[in-house]
């Protein structure tokens, strides 16, 4: 049947407009319903970050395909319409893919997990991993049915989904496999946690990080031991005491406009305010012996073995406005239970040893040294 001459004409000026109106109409609709419910629905955002691309590719497809069937008059087994709809589905599938940031990002905000904090980091890994291993199976089931509906791939299929489980039955027993089962069990389980101390087999020490094949581990003399996590499944583990004297590092970044007056009264509050959280001097003195005493010994029981090398802990940059972070080390050089230093242009930093008997918990304790820092800035006219 012969197409009149006008549809000829309006086909494609109405493929050109909505392949020019597309991303701009739906980034509108997604800004427009961002500024109403942004508040209650903060995942509204990543959509319009992360899949605003292939929203449009799909709202450009479904106005293709519309065009061909109603002005075209095109039957749906046509080859244009045919190449139309792949072109949908590959959208389609590229937007699953691009779900997985916004899946994950909710499920960090519902749970209240802050990216920059090192206790929350394998939490978040595993969450995340969790997140893409769902979206690459719904994408491949997407893949399937669009493109490979047939009886035979789908026996395929099911024979190759079989062979893997078996495959992953037969692969449980093995060590990588055990010590990735062991890790989510301390990561969720959290029978420690990050700036605890621990005892496992031979080895004591500080935990510094939890992942999920294994747990480094900060030793009293300063040596950094990767402990693998199948070990705590073989071996049993004890935690420190509560009067365990804990090291508490705060990095303060001020803004470039802050006076130096105001910076020396943070810094004179704080130093007022920190002697009530720290160990007494002749604590922290005792503890530095100790742990020297301890070091020396051990060193001499070892001279026989292989040598464990010593590696030094370089921080990272900060990337936060209040980063914090847990140093575990006993036996520091200084013998002062806190200390308050301008180590950089606008930055203070604090550390401060905290008595561990005067709290429930480690987190009790440097949540309130977060307030009286908080309430020092606000003293001091910083806030």
């Amino acid at each position: 049947m012969a197409l009149a001459t006008w549809r000829l004409v309006l086909a494609p000026v109405l493929a050109a407009l909505a392949y020019v109106l597309s991303k701009p109409v739906m980034e509108a609709l997604l800004g427009a319903l961002r500024r109403r419910v942004a508040r209650s629905f903060r995942w509204i955002a990543d959509v319009q970050r992360y899949m605003l691309l292939y929203l449009s590719w799909i709202c450009f497809a479904l106005l293709l395909i519309s065009i061909a069937r109603y002005v075209l008059l095109l039957e749906d087994d046509s080859v244009l319409v045919d190449a139309l709809q792949d072109f949908l589905a590959l959208a389609v599938v590229l937007g699953t893919f691009s779900l997985r940031r916004v899946l994950s990002n909710v499920i960090v905000r519902h749970f209240e997990w802050d990216q920059d904090v090192t206790e929350f980091g394998p939490r978040i890994f595993v969450v995340t991993e969790g997140v893409n291993s769902s979206v690459f199976v719904l994408m491949a089931i997407e893949v399937f049915y669009i493109f490979f509906v047939d009886d035979e791939m789908a026996q395929f299929l099911l024979v190759l989904v079989l062979g893997c489980m078996e495959l992953l039955w037969v692969l449980a027993g093995f060590t990588t496999l055990k010590n990735v089962a062991t890790g989510l069990f301390l990561i969720f389980a959290e029978p420690f946690r990050v700036g605890s101390e621990c005892k496992v087999r031979d080895l004591r020490g500080f935990i510094e990080r939890v992942s999920l094949a294994r747990t480094t581990l900060r030793r009293h003399d300063g040596a950094l031991t990767f402990v693998p996590n199948g070990v705590f499944a073989d071996w049993h583990q004890t935690s420190g005491s509560a009067q365990d004297a804990q090291l508490h590092e705060l990095v303060l970044r001020l803004h470039a406009t802050t006076p130096i007056d105001k910076i020396q009264r943070l810094v004179d509050e704080l130093t007022a305010i920190l002697p009530q959280f720290a160990v007494a001097d002749d604590a922290v003195a005792l503890a530095v012996a100790a742990a020297a005493a301890a070091a020396r010994a051990r060193s001499s029981r070892e001279s026989d073995s292989v040598a464990t090398p010593r590696s030094v802990q370089v921080p990272p940059p900060e990337t936060r406005s209040f980063a914090s972070t847990v140093d575990a080390r006993v036996a520091d050089e200084r013998n002062s239970g806190f200390r308050v230093v301008l180590c950089a242009m606008y930055r203070v930093k604090v550390s401060v040893r905290l008595d561990r008997s005067r709290f429930a918990s480690l987190e009790a304790a440097k949540t309130e040294v977060r307030i009286r820092h908080v309430a020092a800035g606000w003293s001091s006219g910083l806030a």
